[in-house]
């Protein structure tokens, strides 16, 4: 029965995002891959000092936001949003604000909340869900929301509708930009905060695999259904399959993913700067959008064991039971 509810709610899933995304897909820019990564150099992840100023700004109780440094960035992507979720005092039941000024320490740690591909305000409630999660253990949340999703997209886009196109490079870019944007929020945050943590699921699992392979002073780190392999997602996944034609016809291969150029996007080919006992993957055993093998090459890889639920990528964000379990890892490890 687990089985079949997972498969159900994944291929309903993928008729809805193909319904959604129908005539909506961007062309294939003609820029190889391949050669666009290469041009970049030693600039294909650039470091938060690189980049410059990253400066949020209240805008209500709720949203937060600041100008993007990432290079390039235009129209509404420009502008960097985030929700933040205030922290409840682990020593009493209401609620309490913490100053954001430079000068001193938070005593709560904070954490950041990736949010998965085509995040949309009908979803939005269950990230924010799981961030109430976390802020009733005293940890300060804070979810933004990655490049081209929700008010980061252009008028009469779909949320996230950028994000993943035949334009691979493009894809790669905007990759690039949430990994950037998260250090970037990280390091401004630990001028504030005592710890800080991150927690991301599918492609905010992937931005935040990456970012472990760049920085080591990752407090906490929680990996959902993460797509360590973006080619296989690609290739393999029903979820995609409405492109993946388009990706062949522009002459793009999965051969092309194995090229060394790549490998900096690639979790499974990269190696993580985290202690293992800092991090938790969790997955679904019957998962047909990021397939278990895959998880499980990323766990052996990093030396992670994995948190396996009976669940599909659609049916592991509906249960609550995961959330507990890695909201009570988040609050011992970054309380640790």
């Amino acid at each position: 029965m687990p089985y079949l509810t997972a498969h159900v709610l994944d291929r309903v899933n993928e008729w809805f995002v193909r319904a959604r995304l129908s005539g909506r897909m961007s062309s294939h820019c003609g820029t190889s891959m391949v050669e666009h990564m290469k041009g970049l150099g030693e600039a294909i992840h650039p470091s938060p000092q690189i980049l410059g100023g990253f400066e949020p700004e209240q805008v209500s109780k709720l949203l937060w936001k600041t100008s993007s440094p990432w290079p390039g960035a235009d129209g509404n992507n420009k502008t960097w949003y985030a929700e933040r979720f205030v922290p409840r005092s682990r020593t009493s039941s209401s609620d309490f604000d913490q100053t954001l000024a430079a000068g001193g320490k938070e005593h709560s740690p904070a954490l950041i909340l990736l949010h998965g591909w085509l995040i949309d305000r009908p979803q939005l409630p269950i990230y924010r869900s799981w961030a109430r999660h976390a802020a009733r253990r005293g940890i300060e949340v804070w979810m933004p929301f990655l490049p081209f999703h929700m008010q980061r997209s252009e008028p009469g886009e779909i949320s996230g509708q950028r994000a993943l196109s035949p334009n691979l490079s493009g894809n790669l870019d905007m990759v690039r930009q949430g990994v950037a944007e998260a250090r970037l929020l990280a390091r401004w945050l630990r001028g504030r905060t005592s710890r800080v943590g991150i927690w991301g699921m599918s492609l905010g699992g992937l931005v935040a695999a990456l970012t472990t392979t760049l920085d080591d002073d990752w407090d906490a780190v929680a990996l959902w259904a993460p797509v360590a392999e973006p080619d296989e997602v690609l290739f393999n996944s029903g979820l995609v399959e409405f492109l993946r034609e388009a990706v062949i016809q522009s002459g793009v291969s999965k051969d092309d993913f194995a090229a060394p150029e790549i490998a900096s996007m690639m979790p499974n080919r990269s190696d993580t700067k985290i202690d293992p006992s800092k991090m938790l993957v969790v997955a679904g055993d019957y998962d047909q959008v990021v397939s278990p093998g895959s998880v499980e090459r990323l766990s052996r890889r990093w030396g992670i064991e994995v948190h396996w639920v009976r669940h599909g990528h659609i049916s592991l964000m509906l249960s609550r039971a995961p959330v507990r379990y890695t909201a009570n890892f988040l609050e011992h490890t970054l309380f640790a």
